[in-house]
């Protein structure tokens, strides 16, 4: 049983033991520490969920998109709720940091994209196309361009800094659930629920591979940090590794038992971690292709993504937290939600269309 500790608007709970299967490492409850679950900016009501994180670039904030149609933004270092930013008319699907970090990104169900300035909270530009529901976003590493996936079986490429539409790349045969850009800028890759992983080229929107292989959705992808791997994990229940250069597969990794929602590379590249709705993180050496750790603590885990150090790992879930784990120990370091703070700041009232 997970025992609870109030003190003021800060929960402490204990975790119970990692399990550990396969042919992964046995963690003693010795090296779990107790976290911190710190609140929304509402009680967490049943249901809510977060399908959306993301660190700033400078690792100092970590934002999290939540199906009630908020952002929330923490201080990584306090796990403190700086604010929420409100607007999307229906739930936040994906969120982004611009590389220079001044610029966060948020793809929603209503169909929009919102750029908002970072450290004001305030809103820049809606950016509107897409007829469906926006499943994500993503920046070019050289912060030019933003590219955004959706419902509506596309792919589009916009000006990040005036929000203006590029160009759509059509292929796909039904929604897109995720987009990356390689470490270059050169690639971008998408997922989607025709069980297919496409290449394009970001410059040129021109389609140069597509990799078959998952017999189900794919809702996942990430290039490794060197940009040859890339990793692709879907409703199949295994991830799926790619030469990025030739869209060759080399690599299947089997261990999950449900639904492979997030796929993400550590910075140096030695570590893969996959986030499943069968309650579980997984990392995985990359080299070997092995499972390391089987993380558990939050249910039904929808997003999760490395800090640019590498430190630490930050998980959104269906339970209504974003929980940032600590890899290389494997442990807990601090999660966000779900209790009520009073006196949250909504960085963006006037944020509506």
């Amino acid at each position: 049983m997970v025992a609870c500790y109030i003190t003021g608007c800060t929960v402490l709970v204990n975790l119970p033991m990692v399990s550990i299967t396969g042919r992964s490492k046995r963690i003693h409850p010795t090296m779990m520490q107790t976290i911190l679950i710190l609140p929304t900016d509402t009680t967490i009501q049943y249901g809510m969920r977060f399908d959306g994180v993301a660190f700033s670039p400078d690792g100092r904030i970590l934002a999290g998109g939540s199906d009630d149609g908020t952002v929330h933004l923490w201080d990584v270092a306090t796990g403190i709720l700086r604010c929420v930013l409100k607007g999307h008319k229906d739930g936040v699907h994906s969120v982004a940091f611009s590389p220079d970090g001044r610029t966060l990104a948020s793809g929603g169900g209503d169909n929009t994209i919102r750029l908002w300035d970072a450290a004001a909270g305030t809103l820049r530009h809606i950016l509107k196309g897409h007829t469906d529901y926006v499943l994500s976003v993503a920046f070019n590493p050289d912060g030019q361009s933003l590219a955004s996936s959706g419902w509506d079986d596309t792919v589009r490429l916009w000006d990040a800094a005036t929000g203006t539409f590029r160009r759509a790349l059509p292929g796909h045969s039904d929604g897109v659930f995720s987009v990356a850009f390689s470490p270059d800028g050169r690639i971008l890759a998408s997922g989607g629920w025709d069980n297919t992983v496409r290449l394009w080229d970001a410059a040129t929107g021109e389609l140069r591979h597509i990799l078959p292989g998952h017999t189900d959705e794919v809702l996942g992808v990430a290039f490794g940090p060197d940009g040859r791997i890339l990793a692709s994990g879907g409703k199949d229940c295994v991830i799926r590794l790619w030469d990025a250069a030739t869209g060759t597969q080399f690599r299947i990794l089997e261990d999950h038992a449900d639904v492979v929602a997030s796929v993400d590379f550590s910075p140096d590249g030695l570590i893969l971690a996959s986030g499943g709705w069968d309650d579980t993180i997984r990392l995985w050496d990359v080299a070997e292709g092995t499972l390391h750790y089987v993380l558990e603590g939050q249910r039904v885990v929808n997003s999760l993504v490395f800090s640019p150090d590498g430190q630490t790992l930050a998980s959104g879930g269906d339970d209504g937290t974003v929980r940032v784990w600590h890899p290389t120990k494997s442990k807990t370091v601090s999660g966000m939600g779900p209790a009520s703070r009073p006196g949250t700041t909504s960085c963006n009232p006037q944020a509506d269309e």
